[in-house]
């Protein structure tokens, strides 16, 4: 949930809090001030509430005053009117609480504010007021799962309340924006002049790219309420994306008039421009948030976040040390700050303008790797796309997925993300922080350094179905076994009619069930760009972007077509290249009791159904014949070689295979599989291990390499690639490879230390050929291979 959500709910017309004592005078110069407040009429509100807060100081009333104070800027007055409301306030009724818990909350008391709304449900569990007030002070301190209980427990007594449910909405943007959507839709159908929803819907339409959406949505909340600082805010930061600079700069100074103080008008404008990719502008606006109000702790909290994007580490952290102090209840604040503390300890290795951080743990196996796999990548990328980035390129990988989660968005989570790409800082997830085999390291850091290419290249202003889909399409450019995870499942859903049309494909992004769909479809896309029209085209598409242009005058421009004219050739695409895989997927009714013989009729009827060949090689399997089993299976294959996982038939294959003592033909069946699934750690292995005996050490040694890849921690995989490098002479790449099946913690560490005492021997680095000798004796001392490389590197032989 966002931050200015939560301050949206001061400003909330609600029922009269239950429970409270109030003359009926004072209800209705209540009723008035907050209608007054709705409408923008803020100094009209305060003379209304000024008698009935004077004479009741710790009265509804006083309540609202202080608050607005607050917002337009009267820090001070403010803060005595709601200290008043605290002292002055009776503790009787559950009212009595929310009033305390409300005042608190605002002051930043958060702990007492915590308190007093527990109270007040404690009185009366189905209080509204307590519970949308304590959603609201959950939601602040990113307690999502008890401000979800609280907006339902207010929403089982009041179904239609509409604050409780914008609070609801906004805990939904980030994980299901569609839910939050419809949520939304339903409030302003209720009353269409509420103003957070409009705030809110205007937020999740400039997520999904929709500009035009989203200034209508401001639109209507200005209607309402002419002088919203968080609608007019947002307002300015589309000017500000737009580059419409003397706009944005006359919107800023019209805000600051009702509050001079109000540093969240450059704090919104930081978080959407880091939402749209301008990290560097967003960490300059977060210091201007800051500079108008050093003592708002949220303002600090984001220029930590925000600054820790653009690599300034320690500036980073005095900002969030500087919230820490004001506001220690802030957990993103804190996660961010241990967080750092786990990066201090990092190892960091700079080779020319590619920085690479990682875990001092994992430091011994990845650096081998990591460093010259970022560098390299760099380089080819930038050559294929002529396009030099500017440096240094900032890359950390963390071996806990939390950790990398905090470094992006400072809370644990993310679970489908595995990398992110900030311009010039790269974080991702390392080999550890996943089983092996649930992803690729390289795969993910290459896609997100074709992010640093096209990011940079258009000036950061790439759509993101536009720089996902080159980063997936980069994948499988690179090779033939990534970026195609997902074509099984988008063939079906182009069977089912799910994909989105290009002009809504960034809405793709932020919907739970299509996101990943959509990864893939922009890669789709853009392999029919390439394909229609040549890469050279591509990348002046991309620059197009940096013009201030927007996806249809971007393909005018550089392809002479409009969205429109593309989508057709994309529909054409798809159907001829997903059209063979979807035939296969189309559902054929096999009867369960169907035989061996039954089968093979409906696979002559139905040739190019998967789901038919595949039952029939089950049966004849079931009967014994292996060799009629496997046809079947091979008839699959060739229907959707592209599947993933236990499901592709060349696993069966080579079970089947090496059931029939046939290892070569396990072997060929390994082969073809891993050719589309590269990440399957269990068929590597289990391929090196059928080569080890055939005495093909090249081969063996390039099975191995291939574990590697997946998993290099795996001690054994580095030995037999270290030993095949030994035969040929390239001390290099065994000493590498050596290095790193130490650094994986191998079971016989004596071998391991003999292997790299070789390999620096061949290299000619006598000394450190003796250090791992006597490290190799040290572990076991009666090692006679070791004796003897001793006594040849102390002999000079």
């Amino acid at each position: 949930m966002k931050k200015f959500l939560v301050a949206l709910g001061w400003f909330v017309v609600i029922a009269a809090l239950a429970g409270a004592q109030v003359r009926p005078a004072a209800d209705s110069t209540l009723g008035d001030a907050r209608k007054a407040i709705d409408t923008g009429r803020y100094a009209d509100a305060e003379k209304l509430l000024a008698a009935p807060a004077a004479s009741a100081p710790g009265g509804d009333a006083a309540l609202e005053l202080g608050k607005l104070q607050l917002y337009v800027g009267k820090k001070a007055e403010g803060t005595r009117t709601l200290q008043r409301v605290i002292n002055a306030s009776a503790q009787n009724t559950a009212a009595d609480f929310v009033r305390l818990g409300e005042a608190e909350r605002v002051l930043g008391q958060f702990q007492q504010a915590n308190a007093d709304f527990r109270q007040a449900n404690q009185l009366a569990p189905q209080n509204v007021a307590a519970n949308i007030g304590w959603g609201e002070l959950f939601a602040e301190k990113y307690n999502r799962s008890d401000a979800a209980k609280s907006f339902q427990a207010a929403l089982m007594v009041e179904p239609d309340n509409v604050r409780a449910k914008v609070g609801m909405a906004g805990l939904m943007t980030d994980a299901n924006p569609p839910a939050a959507r419809q949520l939304l839709g339903e409030v302003l159908n209720k009353d269409p002049t509420y103003v957070p929803a409009h705030v809110l819907m205007a937020q999740i339409a400039l997520d999904d790219g929709k500009r035009d959406e989203a200034k209508e949505s401001l639109r209507k909340a200005l209607a309402s309420n002419p002088n919203s600082l968080e609608a007019r805010s947002i307002d300015a930061a589309i000017a500000f994306l737009e580059d419409r600079k003397a706009d944005f700069d006359a919107k800023i100074s019209d805000i600051l008039k009702i509050n001079p103080r109000y540093a969240e008008v450059y704090r919104l404008a930081a978080e959407v421009s880091s939402h749209n990719y301008h990290y560097i502008e967003a960490a300059d606006f977060a210091k201007r948030a800051v500079a108008i109000d050093p003592d708002d702790f949220q303002a600090s909290a984001a220029l930590g976040l925000q600054l820790l994007r653009t690599g300034d580490e320690s500036g980073a952290r005095v900002a969030l040390e500087r919230a820490f102090k004001g506001d220690p209840y802030d957990v993103v604040t804190f996660n961010l700050l241990s967080m750092m503390d786990s990066l201090d300890k990092f190892v960091t290795i700079r080779d020319g303008d590619v920085v690479v951080r990682m875990s001092a743990d994992e430091a011994p196996v990845m650096r081998e790797y990591v460093v010259p796999f970022a560098k390299d990548s760099i380089e080819k990328l930038s050559k294929q796309w002529n396009f030099k980035p500017a440096g240094p390129i900032i890359v950390e990988m963390f071996p806990k997925h939390d950790d990398f989660a905090v470094r992006t968005q400072g809370l644990p989570g993310m679970i489908g993300a595995l990398g992110v790409c900030f311009g010039q800082v790269v974080v991702f997830d390392s080999p550890k922080a996943r089983p092996p085999g649930e992803f690729s390291w390289q795969e993910t850091l290459w896609h997100e350094l074709t992010h640093v290419i096209t990011l940079q290249m258009s000036s950061n202003r790439v759509p993101r179905w536009l720089t996902e889909g080159i980063s997936v399409w980069e994948e499988a450019y690179a090779r033939p076994d990534w970026g195609r995870e997902t074509a099984v499942q988008f063939a079906q859903a182009l069977e089912a009619g799910k994909p989105l049309k290009l002009r809504n494909l960034n809405e793709g992004f932020q919907d739970p069930e299509l996101i990943v769909l959509s990864y893939y479809q922009a890669s789709q896309i853009v392999d029919y760009l390439v394909k229609t029209y040549g890469e050279p085209k591509l990348q002046a598409f991309v620059k197009a972007f940096g013009r201030g242009l927007d996806t249809e005058a971007a393909l005018k421009e550089t392809y002479g077509v409009g969205i429109d004219e593309v989508q057709a050739g994309v529909d054409t695409a798809f159907d001829r290249d997903f059209g063979p895989m979807r035939k296969a997927l189309r559902k054929v009714d096999v009867p369960q009791t169907a035989t061996a013989e039954q089968l093979a009729a409906m696979a002559q009827a139905n040739p190019d159904s998967f789901i038919v060949h595949m039952r029939l090689a089950a049966e004849r399997k079931k009967a014994g014949d292996a060799a009629g089993a496997i046809r079947a299976l091979e008839q699959a294959a060739k229907l959707l070689p592209a599947i993933q996982g236990k499901q592709n038939p060349n696993v069966a294959i080579a079970e089947m295979a090496l059931e029939e003592k046939n290892t070569a033909r396990a072997i060929e069946a390994l082969d073809a599989f891993l050719k589309v699934d590269g990440n399957d750690i269990d068929a590597a292995r289990q391929r090196a291990q059928l080569l080890e005996p055939t005495g093909d050490a090249a081969r063996t040694a390039a099975a191995y390499a291939r574990v590697i890849d997946t998993d290099p921690f795996d001690s054994k995989a580095q030995s037999m690639v270290g030993r095949a490098a030994l035969q040929r002479k390239d001390a290099n790449a065994a000493i590498r490879a050596f290095h790193a099946a130490l650094g994986g913690k191998p079971a016989d560490v004596a071998v391991a230390h003999y292997d790299l005492a070789q390999a620096y021997l061949l290299g000619g680095r006598a000394a450190e050929a003796k250090t791992e000798t006597l490290a190799a004796l040290e572990v076991a001392p009666s090692f006679e291979p070791a004796q003897d490389l001793l006594l040849k590197i102390v002999g000079g032989g």
